[in-house]
């Protein structure tokens, strides 16, 4: 709704109208992402998935490196749409709730993280296969982890000593994991924020 016409309901018929579609096609789970959760929940919504966010020093980040998978890294394009979304695939196969991407999502997507300022880079294995990718925004002293997925631990410590390269341009990096990932307990010491988000 556009902010002059805000507050006078409009939505309510229309959200009303997309629940009764999705009932009648037979769908009885919505997934969103909402900005502001409180205005979804009288219409049933609840929480249902959570994730780690991490607020740590990029230094502390180099004993969680120690492992790492040998990658090439290269910068992303939108034409890289299909790499990108292999890695994903591949990583969503073993969740159960997790958005569908096709090749106009990624697009989209990746566009407006490079009209925001942000960057994608690809990590590819020996063989030119891509196994990792990571995407992130450098705001002034904290690099901010928009997106970032990986095969295996290994290629997971191999994005994170590509991420504590940049401790000439951060001094901070937030990141998030998922609910069941428990690599921020090999953190070097407690002086990081660790909070569970929706």
């Amino acid at each position: 709704t556009t902010p002059e016409v805000r507050g006078r309901g409009l939505f309510r018929p229309l959200l009303q109208g997309a629940l009764s579609y999705l009932r009648a096609q037979g769908h009885g789970v919505a997934l969103l992402m909402p900005s502001a959760a409180s205005f979804y929940r009288p219409y049933g919504f609840a929480f249902c998935y959570h994730q780690w966010k991490i607020n740590c020093p990029l230094a502390q980040l180099a004993p969680l490196t120690k492992g790492a998978a040998e990658v090439s890294w290269r910068r992303g394009e939108t034409e890289d749409w299909a790499a990108f979304a292999s890695v994903y695939d591949r990583a969503m196969r073993s969740r159960n709730g997790f958005t569908h991407r096709e090749e106009k999502a990624w697009r989209s997507l990746l566009t407006a993280l490079y009209v925001e300022g942000g960057h994608a880079f690809i990590a590819v294995n020996q063989a030119g296969a891509p196994v990792a990718y990571l995407w992130f925004e450098i705001s002034g002293e904290t690099l901010q982890v928009i997106e970032w997925l990986a095969d295996d631990l290994s290629l997971q410590r191999a994005c994170l000593a590509f991420l504590q390269h940049h401790r000439s341009q951060a001094e901070q990096v937030v990141f998030m994991l998922p609910e069941d990932d428990l690599l921020y307990e090999q953190l070097p010491d407690s002086s990081y924020l660790l909070s569970l988000s929706p």
